[in-house]
């Protein structure tokens, strides 16, 4: 296989796929609020767990498990995302994952990524992803800025959405969340 992996963009149906992501912090949150716009279907799984994602929970948004991981947890799983504190766990989680050919996302290590979290818009019908392949978060960014200015996508559609497909605003304790995975890592 080439040291230089090319990924190649699709868009797939995530409407009765398992979702699991271990870890319960900011980038899980980001990720989280992000696939809700595309499925129902989200487990998390962690020791603690940040207010957002309780909050997320108790709206009966995604399910959450606390628990360390374990092998078991991937059973039925379509897609995992290693989103926790711990590199070497991030990377037991990928390995275990490859093994079962369960698609996996290490948000702290992108060479053992198969596939990235791309900047995401969503406008009516239209889902635009955004990616640099984890390099250049900076022209990610750009790039949304045009194609949000090009679509006619705002911070309002991102509030609507986000209202509907999570039951939570983007705004907490009078600072704004962070938009769903703005850098396309």
């Amino acid at each position: 296989m080439s040291e230089n992996k090319a990924f190649f963009p699709m868009f797939i149906d995530l409407t009765d796929k398992r979702i699991l992501v271990i870890g319960a912090g900011k980038i899980a949150v980001r990720r989280i609020r992000t696939l809700l716009l595309f499925t129902e279907q989200v487990e998390v799984t962690a020791r603690k767990f940040l207010p957002e994602i309780q909050e997320l929970a108790a709206k009966g948004k995604v399910k959450v498990v606390e628990s360390t991981f374990g092998e078991e947890l991937m059973d039925g799983v379509f897609m995992v995302l290693a989103c926790t504190d711990d590199k070497r766990l991030n990377s037991q989680i990928c390995a275990t994952a490859k093994k079962r050919n369960i698609l996996s996302n290490n948000c702290s290590d992108q060479t053992e990524c198969d596939f990235f979290f791309p900047s995401v818009i969503k406008k009516d019908e239209l889902v635009i992803g955004i990616n640099a392949g984890g390099t250049d978060h900076k022209k990610v960014k750009e790039v949304r800025r045009k194609i949000e200015r090009i679509t006619g996508y705002n911070e309002a559609d991102y509030n609507r959405h986000q209202k509907e497909y999570t039951g939570t605003d983007t705004k907490r304790d009078g600072k704004k969340v962070h938009r769903g995975s703005q850098s396309g890592s």
